[in-house]
């Protein structure tokens, strides 16, 4: 009857290795490529309000944002994965946008992101909307009133 020697530390370290490297070929050789496609996208639509939510809107502040802002201001929820919670993100057009050209150069959207607690809801979606209507200056004030006035 045989009986087999314990492997040293040394040997059961390169048995380890060994293994793990037969798994990273696998692995690598299992890869397919990802399954990514563009859709194209209309002249018309700014930058910042191209990119698609991963997670829908709720249609009630979807409306808030456009009885407050109007309907040109893009609009994204994205929840919070350690806290509940979500940032509500208002995507400014650059028509009415006061951030600098190089705010725009370097990342070619105006985003006004606000993280907002499940409980706060309508009210704090209302209130961030104001804070951002408030934001701009008279006269920009009044293009965004006037614009949201004629879309209705």
């Amino acid at each position: 009857m045989d009986i087999e020697r314990p492997m040293t530390q040394k040997e059961l370290n390169k048995a380890i290795v060994e293994k793990l490297d037969k798994i990273l070929e696998q692995l690598k050789s299992n890869q397919t490529p990802s399954r990514t496609f563009e859709v194209p996208l209309q002249d018309n639509v700014t930058t910042s309000t191209k990119e698609a939510s991963q997670v829908p809107v709720p249609m009630e502040y979807q409306k808030l944002v456009e009885e407050i802002l109007n309907s040109a201001f893009g609009v994204e929820v994205r929840p919070k994965s350690d806290a509940p919670a979500f940032d509500f993100v208002i995507r400014v057009p650059r028509k009415y946008s006061n951030a600098p050209p190089g705010h725009w150069d370097m990342y070619k959207c105006d985003e006004r992101v606000k993280m907002l607690a499940y409980s706060d809801g309508l009210l704090g979606v209302k209130d961030w909307c104001e804070r951002v209507f408030n934001n701009f200056n008279q006269e920009t004030k009044t293009i965004i009133v006037n614009d949201r006035t004629n879309t209705q």
